[in-house]
């Protein structure tokens, strides 16, 4: 096995703390060697410290997903050095769909320019008429104007609409034309450049809801409840990976969505389960609970995520 030669100096190079021959600065705990590494000694610090990391991804990976609960129990009581933080594991998981996710779409965009245009209108003459309704009085007809012509300035768009020029209106003609003029694939590349963003925004929400579901368990504080949402979220991540992988090598049918589906239900309830340990009954009942509830706190999330997509985009 491969040890650095050890040179002590009188204090940390990192923070100046004073040192007696100490291996490790008590302040910051960096390594006290004074002696400059050579090429070799940093090479095997590399893999040294890419080994460490992939101990931990395996070690995690493994009651993760064929443990449900374990590794949120195992966190929660403090058992931490062995596995992987969670939101780090997330991040990894999230970043490698993103990249298969990708590739794959990569060879979806064979269109020719024309074809990768967003419109909101992308009728023929016979349903040219077509009027968009939206809550906004003045922002459908906005839209109306633009779909008739989408190159129209905006102060002479908005006479034709015969909407105010106010703050907000401008704001919206601008985006909508921007929208409109855009390619599908800069559109989507622009999404999945926001996705990990929004994935890692929604977890509070989740953590949440599992806090206000299980008021009636005070010994799990709000951290317990995102630990577990974390890797919850890591297992739903880790499904729509290995869906990714399935759709770019075999010809994907519906059972195999089917398949993933109905295990990742299994494994949070079950996951539930474990973590809060309640009677099967009460956590069945929760789980339909949850599942509700987070049908209505994913949409409220994507509405709010939408509309901040398409005031910065």
């Amino acid at each position: 096995m491969y040890k650095r030669k050890i040179e002590k100096s009188e204090k940390c190079l990192n923070c100046e703390e004073p040192l007696s021959g100490e291996n490790f600065c008590p302040n910051c705990g960096q390594l006290n060697n004074e002696r400059k590494s050579n090429v070799f000694e940093l090479f095997f610090e590399m893999l040294s410290n890419l080994f460490a990391f992939d101990s931990k991804f395996y070690r995690s990976v493994g009651p993760l997903l064929f443990k449900p609960g374990a590794l949120s129990v195992a966190f929660v009581q403090g058992k931490r050095q062995q596995y992987m933080l969670p939101i780090r594991m997330f991040i990894v998981i999230t970043i490698l769909f993103l990249f298969v996710s990708s590739i794959g779409s990569d060879a979806d965009y064979s269109k020719t320019e024309d074809d990768n245009l967003i419109s909101l209108n992308d009728s023929t003459e016979s349903d040219s008429n077509v009027k968009y309704e939206l809550g906004n009085e003045s922002w459908s007809k906005i839209v109306n104007v633009l779909s008739a012509d989408k190159s129209i300035p905006i102060e002479d768009g908005l006479k034709q609409a015969e909407v105010e020029p106010t703050f907000w209106n401008k704001l919206f003609y601008h985006q909508t034309q921007k929208f409109m003029h855009s390619k599908e694939e800069d559109f989507m590349n622009y999404l999945l450049s926001k996705f990990l963003l929004y994935a890692l925004l929604f977890i509070p929400f989740v953590a949440f809801l599992l806090k206000f579901f299980y008021l009636n368990l005070p010994k799990y504080y709000y951290i317990d409840h995102f630990i577990f949402a974390v890797h919850q979220q890591t297992v739903l991540m880790t499904a729509a990976l290995l869906m990714a992988i399935f759709e770019l090598i075999f010809d994907v049918s519906g059972w195999v969505y089917f398949t993933l589906f109905i295990a990742f239900v299994f494994h949070f309830l079950k996951a539930l389960k474990n973590f809060y340990k309640e009677v099967w009954w009460l956590t069945i009942f929760k789980f339909i609970l949850i599942n509700i509830g987070f049908f209505f706190v994913s949409g409220f999330f994507v509405v709010l995520a939408g509309m901040i997509t398409f005031l910065l985009y």
